[in-house]
Order: structure tokens, then C-alpha cells, then sequence
């Protein structure tokens, strides 16, 4: 980037600027939107500025060309209502007469789909008597569009060949394997998981089965791709286990420990959607049981970023091999028939 400010005459800005530079009024408007202050950013576009984020409009709610203070709110009113948490990044300030280019980052989570995009971008400004006139932003539209798009079952059907294999074709899960069914199970537990394999928040070396998905999750191509299988898996019948038979003295036991486990797991082990937290009833005894002892050991939860699973290896931890096996049977007789 240095090499081509220089070929076209522009250099890198010196430290000191007056409040007015063309430098400076861009830096304050970044700190502006850093602050979430709106009437900050307003005060510093010029009435008839024009403000263009290139991009598909049909597509990306905050694509196309906007005009002076009000339409620079709606753009941020635009990106507010669709992502959470956007940030923006900026490599450097190079500058030229009253135009500045920012080379730097974009990153973002949209909150329809729950991807996370990380993105280069190039800002272009320009600057007149203190106030933005011009301001345009070249990015890889397409990948934040990625970010953008519902999941496609077809896509994932394809996708989830690669998955067959241990989870079997109907996703009804392989004992043998250590491979879980999936069918039945909550959509947002199945991508969370997917993502925390991708972004190395499970599959330990020392844990072969968890290794072993960190490396097929990490082969998709993309948040999207992942969401795709998901949503493949969404549309397969569920498998149903029979319940298992537990004395009653065992059972007792296991009712007593599983009492800690319902406020998030349900009384009778569905699940819960909205915190993405798994439904155990079609799972097996064995895969169950193995997972707990893997929170135990803390081959599972072992990540800072993953709260759930911290949480759930410190209800594990107290808990005896003969718990976690009075348990993991309670919830086997809970399942549907």
C-alpha cells in the first residue's frame, strides 16, 4: 500500500494534525462510531455528502448510496438492526490534499444467521472545511454476503456425505463409532458445536473423537457450508431409542443428580433451543457417558471462549464415576419410544 501511495503522490499523515485535517476529522468519526455516538458522526457529514458502501443492495441492507447526515444515520440504523458487535479496523492513514485512504478490517456477526465474518476493506474519504463530503467503502462484498445468506439444505446434503460415514447416512449415529444421532437434535446446539470444533474450542489431541471432528469440521469451506449440513440434518426424520429399563433404587439416584442438570437440559432432557443447549433423550447411554467423563477430565470445556462447556465441566467436576453413571441412565429412561 506505501508503494502505491507514493506512485500516485500521497504519504502517510505526520503524527501532529489540527483538528480540522482531513486526518483528523476521519480519525474523530471512527472514534465516534467506536463510542456508538451518532450525533458525533452527524455533526462531522457535510449536507449534501454522499456516503456508499458497494455491495449488492438486494442483499446487504446497509449496500448503496446514501446522502447527507440523515442518510449516514440510516446506513449505521442499518447495520445496527442486522449485526452485532461491528468493528472496524484501520492499518493506516494515508493522505492527500483533503482525501484520505484507510486500508484496514471489517468484523461482524449477523444476527439472522449467527456467522462471523472478519473481512480487508479500503475506506475512501474526502474532506472539505472540517466535514466529511465523500466517503466510499471497497470490501469483499461477496464474503459478507456468505454471511448474509440462509442455509441451504441442498448444499448441506452434499456437504454431509463426508459426515456419513461415522454418523451413518440417516444421521442416526454409530455406537461403535462414538458418533452421535443428530436427528431430533436442536439446530443452534448442532451449529454451535460445529463452530466451536472449527474454531478450536473442542476437539483436543488427547481426545481421538473430538480430533477427529475438529479436522472434518475445519474441512468445510465456510461458516455457511456448516450451517448447510446443519440445516440438511434439520430435515431428516428423527431416530428414535427405546427407553431403558433402570431399577428403582438407581433410578432414584440418577432423578436425584439429573435434578442440577433440568434448569438447562429440561425436565425431561429435550433441550433448549434458545440457549443451544443439547436435548439428551435420543442420544445413547455410551456417548453420553463418554462426553461427561471428557468434561471431567476437561478434554471438553477447556476453552475460555466456551462459556457452556466451562460451565458444564464444573457441574461434572464433583461428581464420582458412579454418579456420572447413575446419571447418564437416568437420562437413557427418559427417552421417547
Amino acid at each position: 500500500m506505501l508503494v502505491i501511495a507514493a506512485a500516485i503522490g500521497w504519504a502517510t499523515t505526520a503524527k501532529s494534525e489540527d483538528q480540522e485535517s482531513p486526518v483528523a476529522v476521519v480519525k474523530a468519526l471512527y472514534a465516534a462510531f467506536d463510542a456508538g455516538d451518532m450525533e458525533k458522526i452527524k455533526s462531522l457529514i457535510a449536507p449534501d455528502a454522499t456516503w456508499t458502501y458497494y455491495g449488492p443492495e438486494y442483499a446487504l441492507p446497509f449496500a448503496g448510496v446514501r446522502k447527507g447526515p440523515a442518510g449516514v444515520a440510516d446506513f449505521f440504523v442499518k447495520v445496527d438492526d442486522t449485526l452485532t458487535d461491528p468493528g472496524a479496523g484501520q492499518r493506516e492513514f494515508i493522505a492527500s490534499g483533503d482525501q484520505v485512504a484507510v486500508p484496514g478490517t471489517e468484523e461482524s456477526t449477523v444476527k439472522e444467521t449467527g456467522e462471523h465474518y472478519v473481512v480487508n476493506n479500503l475506506h475512501l474519504w474526502k474532506v472539505t472545511n472540517g466535514k466529511i463530503v465523500r466517503f466510499e467503502e471497497y470490501i469483499d462484498s461477496g464474503a459478507v454476503l456468505e454471511a448474509f445468506m440462509a442455509a441451504d439444505a441442498q448444499r448441506g446434503k452434499a456437504f454431509f456425505t463426508t459426515c456419513s460415514g461415522c454418523h451413518g447416512n440417516r444421521a442416526q449415529g454409530r455406537d461403535e463409532m462414538f458418533a452421535p444421532n443428530l436427528t431430533g437434535q436442536h439446530s443452534e446446539y448442532l451449529i454451535k458445536q460445529l463452530r466451536s470444533f472449527r474454531h478450536g474450542l473442542r476437539g483436543k489431541v488427547e481426545d481421538p473423537h473430538g480430533f477427529q471432528m475438529r479436522g472434518r469440521a475445519s474441512a468445510l469451506p465456510s461458516d455457511r457450508s456448516a450451517r448447510d449440513v446443519v440445516a440438511y440434518i434439520a430435515t431428516l426424520p428423527a431416530v428414535s431409542r427405546a427407553k431403558e429399563d433402570v431399577k428403582a433404587g438407581r433410578k432414584q439416584k440418577g432423578a436425584d443428580l439429573y435434578a442440577g442438570c433440568a434448569g438447562c437440559h429440561g425436565a425431561q432432557a429435550e433441550g433448549n433451543a434458545k440457549s443451544a443447549t443439547p436435548a439428551l433423550g435420543g442420544l445413547s447411554a455410551q456417548y453420553v457417558l463418554a462426553q461427561l467423563n471428557k468434561y471431567r477430565s476437561q478434554m471438553r470445556g477447556f476453552d475460555k471462549r466456551d462459556e457452556a462447556g466451562r460451565s458444564m465441566a464444573s457441574a461434572v467436576e464433583p461428581m464420582s464415576p458412579s454418579d456420572l453413571e447413575a446419571v447418564t441412565t437416568y437420562i437413557a429412561s427418559l427417552r421417547k419410544n
